[in-house]
């Protein structure tokens, strides 16, 4: 029996093993033991952008745009009053205006097609991992890269590696280009990845799966590879439902 099959895990995906990589004791929390959260601002404020762009590219004026990523940001946030709710809701409009800008650079160029499709779902099998990797696709096109959206704070200068391990995943399952868009509230930036990055990019995944079901295959159960597991309590990622379950441990 493998350490995937021993823990009840049927498929992976590049955030389950990029939380792996970067917070192990978050992936235990996660996955493992299965507490889950509510979400928080910036992760409503991410969705929000990309349903807004969504509607931009489906025709749809900026505007409208703009008013349908706000109400879809208002359907996460549930009527909740806080500062940092305030401070995300308050990007969202700009956002959006810059995906705009980005669309209408791509089409002046000659660089877009119509899209084809949205969180379209793709598979792999990476070499020496005994389940599929699975990701969901922000954007396709009729022809051309297949298109990640992500909306930040501050541009990078070159793409996140966690970020570029997602579209070399799709990159790996489809034979098709893949980019990463960011975009802030005063610009964006579009970037296409090379093969190189690509394939190292996959063989991160792949190292990342092995050392996982290694690990799997010597813990008996989820509390015990909580307690094994560093925890990055400054991770991103670390809500109120984490800690209330490392409560729990230490009682």
């Amino acid at each position: 029996m493998s350490g995937f099959e021993k823990h009840g895990i049927r498929h992976l995906s590049p955030s389950s093993l990029n939380l792996w990589r970067d917070a192990p004791g978050i992936w235990a929390l996660r996955y493992l033991a299965k507490v889950r959260d509510d979400g928080s601002a910036p992760m409503w404020r991410g969705n929000a952008v990309e349903r807004g762009m969504e509607y931009l590219l489906r025709g749809n004026s900026l505007q409208d745009a703009q008013s349908f990523a706000m109400q879809a940001f208002e359907e996460a946030a549930q009527g909740e009053i806080s500062d940092a709710n305030d401070a995300e809701r308050k990007l969202i409009p700009a956002m959006v205006a810059k995906i705009a800008d980005w669309h209408a650079d791509m089409l002046g160029a000659k660089n877009i097609t119509p899209m084809a499709a949205t969180q379209l779902k793709v598979e792999a099998q990476l070499q020496g991992v005994s389940i599929p990797v699975i990701g969901y696709v922000d954007f396709t096109f009729m022809e051309g890269a297949d298109v990640d959206c992500k909306s930040t704070k501050a541009c990078p200068s070159k793409p996140r590696p966690d970020h570029l391990r997602q579209v070399a995943l799709y990159n790996y399952a489809r034979k098709r280009p893949a980019a990463l868009l960011y975009v802030t509230d005063k610009r964006f930036a579009y970037y296409t990845p090379t093969e190189f990055e690509m394939d190292g990019a996959v063989q991160e995944l792949a190292d990342a799966a092995r050392s996982l079901e290694q690990f799997l295959y010597r813990m008996p159960d989820a509390d015990t590879a909580i307690r094994c597991m560093p925890m990055a309590t400054d991770h991103y990622a670390f809500s109120p439902a984490y800690k209330a379950k490392l409560l729990e441990l230490a009682a």
